[in-house]
């Protein structure tokens, strides 16, 4: 989900549940991040989020912040961990055009992260606010995304000059490889839920 100007936003903020394991065979992922920029201004874009990666049956999380088109940092495992039916806030703030903070909360088990990031060489334009679910690359080449069932943000909301909005003037982009469509999109309000096809 995409909220674009007139709004220039400042802070992007999402609640939402891990509900659900995954047990496929082969190796898969896909990530939720927030972020400022990345649609109609691509030059930089301040997310953070958890990469979800499933391998032999095994689930994995990591949970990261980038300042694109720099490389995404991990934070350390042992400051924060997230299992299946956790509850977490993902927010990122801009300070300034280049400068800023990414805080990952897990409500369930009160722990917490935050990269304050003091200045980039490369600055946002503050154009978009997202709420998202991906597939990502390596190497250059997707990996396979996994089916993630349907994700539900809720409380999510971005902070402008002039006050918050919520996502009800959002556009929404689905994920479609190989002119197949693998996600829909419901947006109400402060609540986004997005579903594997």
């Amino acid at each position: 989900m995409t909220v674009q100007n007139p709004f220039r936003p400042l802070s992007v903020t999402r609640e939402f549940l891990y509900s659900r394991e995954f047990r496929p065979v082969t190796s898969i992922k896909f990530i939720r991040p927030v972020g400022i920029d990345g649609v109609s201004c691509q030059n930089a874009i301040l997310q953070t989020g958890i990469d979800t990666t499933i391998q032999n049956g095994q689930v994995t999380y990591d949970a990261w912040w980038e300042w694109f088109p720099f490389a995404a940092a991990d934070f350390p495992a042992e400051d924060i961990s997230v299992s299946a039916g956790d509850i977490l806030t993902v927010s990122v703030t801009a300070t300034s055009a280049t400068s800023g903070t990414a805080e990952i909360i897990n409500q369930s088990t009160a722990m917490a992260v935050v990269e304050d990031i003091a200045t980039s060489p490369i600055a946002l334009c503050m154009s978009d606010a997202e709420w998202i679910v991906e597939d990502f690359s390596v190497g250059g080449t997707l990996v396979p995304l996994a089916n993630f069932g349907t994700v539900t943000f809720t409380g999510a909301s971005a902070g402008t000059p002039s006050g918050s909005v919520d996502t009800s003037s959002a556009n929404t982009v689905i994920i479609n490889q190989n002119n197949v469509d693998l996600t829909s999109a419901l947006i109400s309000g402060s609540t986004v839920m997005v579903a594997y096809i």
